[in-house]
């Protein structure tokens, strides 16, 4: 037996309450779980793909690649992916210099079966989230119009045994929005996180983990709109933090026939997403951005926690933009003036990021001032200064005064 490969088993469907997928996925090096687990709601059994296993090839590559490890699937692939997945190799390879080509061994069949009838997007209720539903809801084109909301938990929230509450919380939440806004809704849960903890954050890695999910129902799906956070003009392959920076290439090398991935908002920067989002009502009421964990999301009263990088960055824009009191149901604003130097100095570290660097020449063209607190915070925190920073944050009141 061949010690660098690893053997993947035939899949197994038992319904339940909803449709459990069980696949053996025996990897030849220690910390993996042996089965890869997916748990689908609100799909009929049906329409859950069995007979083709795209999903088990993008939400196992990438554990496969940083390890040297052949795949070896007994089930069938669509020759579509087949083809592209030394394409595919080539440009993760790029963002993450640590992984290894390998060789992906399975049968190859053409994707001849009849295609879904859903449009999916998923539902984060983030600025991405939003811009998406505000484009594909409602849209002229009927056959683009987005028929059903998803809620994927692929990691985002950590892995899947820290998370089921703060999971069953989201799922609630789509439910309670695709009802307002007359739409479906599906949900899958899995342990592909566990297959990731090793040695990726979900940052480099979210684009394969939620097209796995999404691939599962090929069936049912025939298209996906995925939020992706990049622009058209920011595209690249380069080494990276966030496999987003290639969504467009790599959401293009992954489709078939029968599921054609889109990357959705690429046409807006980041702070047009959030410029255009803040005037849809929607938002309002429901706007969530926050990394901070889960246990302590779980106990908040609002959704965010107004200080984390990504909290501040909104917030900041939103002020810059004049929309900042428009989200006072979902962010805590007062906790975020106290905060609001440091938050500023975190934008400000950030400059030569797209995003980041697009706040702040707004702020110049606004004629707000950056701080000089803020950019000693800058400074300190790109220099990893630690002790410094210990120093500028002990005076709360005086030193996160705007």
């Amino acid at each position: 037996m061949n010690p660098r490969v690893i053997r993947v088993g035939r899949p197994i469907a038992n319904e339940g309450d909803g449709v459990t997928v069980s696949t053996p996925a025996a990897f030849p090096v220690s910390g993996y779980p042996d089965t890869l687990e997916f748990h689908v709601r609100n799909v009929p059994a049906e329409h859950v793909r069995l007979d083709r296993t795209d999903w088990l090839i993008m939400g196992l590559l990438m554990p496969a690649m940083l390890h040297g490890l052949d795949i070896d699937l007994q089930t069938p692939i669509s020759s579509g992916l087949a083809f592209a997945l030394g394409d595919l190799q080539s440009i993760l390879m790029v963002q993450h210099p640590r992984l290894q080509r390998i060789r992906i061994r399975a049968p190859e069949i053409e994707d001849k079966a009849p295609r879904g009838s859903a449009v999916a997007t998923g539902f984060s209720a983030g600025v991405d989230s939003f811009s998406t539903i505000m484009e594909f809801t409602g849209c002229d084109r009927s056959g683009d119009a987005i028929t059903h909301l998803t809620t994927f938990n692929v990691g985002a929230m950590e892995n899947r045994a820290s998370t089921a509450e703060l999971f069953q919380t989201y799922c609630r939440r789509t439910e309670i929005y695709a009802e307002r806004k007359g739409l479906a809704c599906l949900f899958v849960d899995t342990n592909l996180a566990d297959f990731y903890a090793h040695a990726f954050t979900f940052q480099q890695t979210h684009t394969l983990r939620n097209a796995a999910a999404a691939a599962l129902l090929a069936g049912f799906i025939r298209r996906y709109y995925y939020s992706s956070a990049v622009a058209f003009g920011e595209v690249r392959v380069s080494e990276t933090y966030d496999i987003a920076d290639a969504d467009p290439l790599i959401l293009a090398l992954i489709s078939t026939p029968a599921l054609h991935f889109v990357s959705a908002g690429s046409t807006y920067s980041r702070l047009e997403r959030v410029k255009r989002v803040a005037e849809f009502e929607d938002s309002f009421d429901m706007l969530d951005v926050c990394v901070d964990s889960p246990d302590r999301r779980i106990k908040r009263d609002k959704p965010n926690c107004s200080v984390c990088w990504k909290c501040g960055r909104q917030l900041f824009s939103l002020e810059l933009i004049g929309r900042l009191e428009r989200y006072a149901a979902v962010f805590d604003l007062d906790r975020y003036r106290q905060y609001r130097t440091f938050i500023i100095g975190q934008v400000y570290a950030a400059r030569h990021s797209v995003n980041e660097r697009d706040i702040i020449a707004l702020a110049k063209t606004s004629g707000i001032r950056i701080p000089i607190s803020s950019r000693i915070m800058s400074w300190a925190i790109n220099r990893k200064n630690s002790r410094l920073l210990r120093r500028l944050k002990q005076p709360i009141k005086m030193l996160m005064r705007a």
